[in-house]
């Protein structure tokens, strides 16, 4: 067993590593190179274009249980739905198309959109779609959309100049993945609730209407993951889209302590994964209301006083957001950079140096596979080849394999050193990456992790002896103890070949698999709780 940190490894708290690169033409190595599956030019709504990593499958969904609904010919169910006229008798009208998520009843969300409209500054209405024993979908969402706003004005709703004058869309989970392409065609914003944007075609960046992206910290369904990689996105390019995108038209907020179910009834379904809140029902409503109400008055004309007190409120959720979770976010967009880190360990050199591994990220998994980490004599430099297996249900967060030289090998080269044991195992490295994700972790997360979350234990690592290919179909393994305890054990497999006595295009290996700090991170916050 080991679940004792290595207090004599040293990692920076937040990695500080060069981006990866692409390989164009001839090999031009730097700190890390990066061989990707496939990379496409994708413009920018707003001018000029970024480089996109395309992914094998999609990772919008919003819940793990409910698959993306069949789209066919859509019904229209707009006489099913529940039109609330406004609460207040002054100001501007404005339309809210509000969609459920699945298996959720629309009254369910009735308290919210109520207390949307108490503290709105307008003449909020809203019209909920219900679709009774019907699947929701986009098609249904596009057939029904003109009869609900006919209702609304039929029961005096005073529409703008446009079609999508004044109106705005909002959906919760399934209801907003369905309602999010709809949105960019017929209303002047989107707002979503627990669901999320992945970095592809649907891309939040590039989204043409202004969007609230709202997420729960104990949200065990979307996953935290999910609506932190959205914030540190839109957190990336502020510096060429500035404060007012960052803070009012792509706004991503995280209210910490809420599940996926307090946007609407607040009953977490513990089958898909979702978790009991640390905070109230009435507490989740209050802060979605006012975060809501905060992003329709900066988008409608208005007092200029009245929405710059709104723009205040949406930065404010934005600012917190950040500050708790930049860490994860980081961690997320540098995973492969922790092979620098476990090479630098297996080494045991003092005089090599972060400068001296090059990280050769790979997406995909048959070029991996025949690949070979080899050192360069003349540069003095240790090349590492790295693959990211997907560790959760939206390809987000990773496990690492890496590729790296043994200590035998590398000290053959280098000559001796006395600066490190050489038995360094995956199990340490497991150990010690945990409790650099602990430290990274905001405060209320790791104080409740080290509560009641359930903990980690890092076995013996699995030696593969037989062949190569059992290691590359093997992963992290991570299940709860047989032994009785409360631990959920992890354990890494590992391949160490000899330095001389095999051929030498297999001699000298370490090959390992490994958590990495993101995962570690993500099981602190939310995964050690279900």
């Amino acid at each position: 067993m080991n679940a004792v940190a290595l207090s004599s490894l040293h990692m920076p708290l937040i990695y500080n590593f060069p981006t990866t690169i692409t390989l164009h033409g001839h090999l031009s190595f730097s700190s890390t190179v990066h061989l990707s599956k496939n990379m496409k030019q994708i413009g920018h709504s707003l001018g000029g274009t970024e480089k996109i990593h395309s992914s094998a499958r999609s990772k919008s969904m919003a819940s793990s249980s409910v698959a993306p609904p069949v789209d066919l010919p859509g019904q229209d169910v707009s006489s099913q739905a529940i039109i609330f006229e406004p609460v207040r008798e002054q100001g501007i009208d404005v339309l809210l198309l509000f969609f459920p998520g699945a298996f959720t009843s629309p009254q369910a969300y009735f308290p919210l959109i109520n207390l949307v409209q108490k503290i709105s500054a307008f003449r909020l209405w809203a019209a909920i779609l219900d679709p009774g024993e019907t699947s929701l979908s986009s098609s249904m969402i596009e057939a029904s959309i003109d009869g609900m706003i006919t209702r609304a004005k039929e029961q005096g709703f005073i529409p703008g100049e446009l079609s999508i004058s004044k109106i705005f869309i909002a959906g919760h989970s399934i209801g907003a993945w369905c309602a999010r392409s709809i949105a960019k065609k017929r209303a002047e914003g989107f707002i979503e609730m627990g669901s999320f944007f992945d970095t592809n075609s649907d891309n939040l960046a590039q989204y043409p209407k202004p969007v609230l992206s709202l997420g729960g910290g104990f949200d065990g369904q979307l996953k935290l993951a999910a609506m932190t990689n959205l914030a540190g996105e839109i957190y990336g390019i502020e510096p060429e889209m500035g404060d007012f995108n960052t803070h009012a038209i792509k706004p991503v907020i995280i209210i910490p302590g809420m599940n996926h179910a307090q946007f609407s009834h607040g009953i977490p379904n513990k089958s898909r994964g979702d978790l009991d809140a640390d905070i109230s029902i009435e507490q989740a409503r209050s802060q979605t209301a006012e975060f809501i109400a905060s992003f329709l008055t900066v988008h409608i004309e208005g007092q200029a006083e009245t929405r710059q007190l709104a723009f205040e409120n949406l930065r404010k959720g934005v600012k917190k957001t950040h500050g708790l979770y930049k860490t994860f976010w980081e961690a997320i967009h540098n995973q492969e950079m922790q092979a620098k880190f476990c090479q630098l360990q297996i080494a045991g050199l003092q005089e090599l140096t972060e400068e001296d591994v090059v990280v050769i990220k790979h997406d995909y998994l048959d070029n991996f596979v025949y690949s070979k980490p080899w050192i360069d004599i003349k540069m003095k430099r240790l090349f590492v080849q790295v693959y990211l297996s997907s560790a959760d249900k939206f390809d987000i967060i990773k496990n690492i394999w890496i590729k790296m030289k043994s200590y035998d090998a590398i000290q053959s080269i280098f000559g001796k050193s006395k600066s490190q044991s050489k038995n360094v195992s995956a199990a340490d490295l497991n150990t010690d990456t945990f409790h650099r994700a602990l430290s990274l972790t905001p405060e209320a997360c790791r104080r409740k992790f080290n509560e009641c979350g359930k903990k980690l234990r890092f076995v013996e690592d699995l030696v593969v002896k037989s062949s190569g290919q059992d290691w590359i179909d093997s992963d992290v393994i991570m299940k709860p103890a047989e032994d009785g305890s409360d631990f959920v054990d992890v354990q890494s497999t590992v391949i160490i070949t000899p330095v001389s006595g095999i051929a030498s295009r297999f001699a000298g290996m370490h090959y390992m698999k490994i958590l990495s700090v993101a995962k570690c991170m993500e099981w602190i916050m939310l995964d050690s709780f279900q």
